[in-house]
């Protein structure tokens, strides 16, 4: 689903940044790539509209006439993605695993349910996107050093990405696991000082994530698409606690925010190298 998320964006992001128009196989390819995404991966789904959504948006901002184009493409993965949600299989399977996984996701109390949820997501997303968050952390980090005049935010930034790196590349040690250890299941019991300092510390460092972006990189074009790479791997981590098969489903469902933070990885750590290279 990731390919083929990736091969009906190639479309539309050629027409918001390319200077020759598309051919015609080519914005077919995509227009069938992004029925047949929105149809069959949510995450994927929920990606490939957002993305369409601001290259949409660009175009229609620059008056291009290649602005309905894209707007067929949103309409038509808008559409598609409904029908995945509503259709009567979906939503007897959803009845279905909500009963056989968790009977109480849908009565348990909303300040519980944000709990368990949170915690699921940042075991997620810390823990199980390998390498991928610590490289972008170093590599915004090496870029805010980089910048000719820091602010304080900017050494805020440094400390907080070069912290979290250290305490994520430490996971294994016992001094470190209070740090690491998100207790990501159903019916969390802990204490309310812990939660707080915890999850707090650590939703900090995935917020920031966005924002030393916008402080760190120098193009517009660059920041643009990392900020919302970002936001769809956080988005599309998020989707998996809206369902009762949250647990059942596991950290396979980590395949596309990984591959998403990773291509916002790869930007950032491209950038990086051209900024150094042109320092040097």
């Amino acid at each position: 689903s990731f390919v083929l998320m990736l091969l009906a964006l190639y479309t539309p992001i050629k027409c918001a940044f390319g200077t020759k128009s598309p051919n015609r196989w080519l914005m077919t390819a995509s227009f069938l790539s992004t029925i047949i995404v929105c149809l069959s991966s949510e995450q994927a789904g929920i990606a490939l509209i957002v993305c369409l959504l601001f290259v949409c948006a660009k175009l229609l901002h620059e008056r291009s006439h290649l602005w309905v184009y894209s707007l067929a493409l949103l309409i038509s993965g808008i559409l598609s993605f409904t029908v995945s949600l509503k259709a009567p299989g979906n939503l007897t399977r959803f009845g279905a695993e909500t009963t056989t996984w968790l009977p109480d996701f849908y009565t348990r109390s909303l300040l519980g349910h944000i709990n368990d949820a949170l915690r699921w997501i940042l075991e997620a997303l810390i823990g199980h996107t390998g390498l991928i968050l610590v490289v972008l952390w170093l590599c915004l980090t090496g870029l805010l050093y980089l910048r000719k005049k820091r602010y304080l935010i900017d050494n805020v930034l440094v400390v907080l990405f070069t912290a979290s790196s250290a305490l994520s590349l430490g996971r294994g040690f016992d001094v470190l696991k209070p740090w690491t250890q998100f207790h990501a299941s159903w019916h969390t019991e802990t204490s309310v000082l812990n939660s707080l300092v915890l999850l707090g510390v650590w939703v900090l460092a995935l917020i920031a994530v966005p924002i030393g972006a916008v402080r760190a990189l120098p193009d517009v074009r660059k920041r643009a698409i990392v900020v919302i790479l970002i936001l769809c791997g956080y988005g599309t981590t998020l989707m998996m606690t809206l369902t009762p098969t949250m647990y059942a489903s596991s950290w396979r469902s980590m395949l596309i925010p990984s591959m998403l933070i990773a291509t916002a990885t790869f930007v950032a750590t491209l950038s990086l190298w051209q900024n150094n290279r042109r320092e040097q």
